[in-house]
């Protein structure tokens, strides 16, 4: 199953504000994988070769999930209690993959990013510092 997100017009009312000062979230650093349809949507409608990346940005009550898409951020998110946990296992490449598991209405669903070999420490960091109570022990 494909993960259910919410949807930009509904980010602040549910999951509340950023902070506007100094926003909390990681940039750049995931190239998106796999899981969500909207990002699937835009895959199909780009080359090939182009990347999307999977930025990352804490709100009070979820993380939202955005990408620049046609010259515009597009933004979806997560409420934190949908998230069931979040994991970063590294490969024998050097290259690790980033998996959200998702347990929504039910059903589970898994969104996937992959992060290179020089930005596995600091997403890592984002990680255990910013949502350590989802990540694998």
């Amino acid at each position: 199953m494909s993960a259910q997100l919410v949807h930009e017009p509904d980010l602040n009312s549910q999951l509340g504000k950023p902070s506007f000062w100094f926003p909390i979230q990681l940039v750049g650093k995931v190239r998106y994988q796999d899981g969500i349809p909207e990002f699937e949507e835009y895959r199909t409608t780009m080359w090939d070769s182009t990347i999307l990346f999977l930025n990352l940005k804490m709100r009070p009550e979820g993380l939202e999930l955005s990408t620049p898409y046609k010259m515009k951020m597009r933004k979806y998110g997560v409420p934190f209690a949908d998230i069931q946990r979040i994991n970063l296992e590294k490969e024998t490449s050097g290259d690790s993959f980033l998996t959200i598991d998702l347990l929504q209405n039910g059903q589970s669903a898994q969104i996937v990013g992959l992060v290179s070999r020089k930005d596995h420490a600091g997403v890592n960091n984002f990680l255990k510092r910013r949502l350590s109570r989802f990540m694998l022990r």
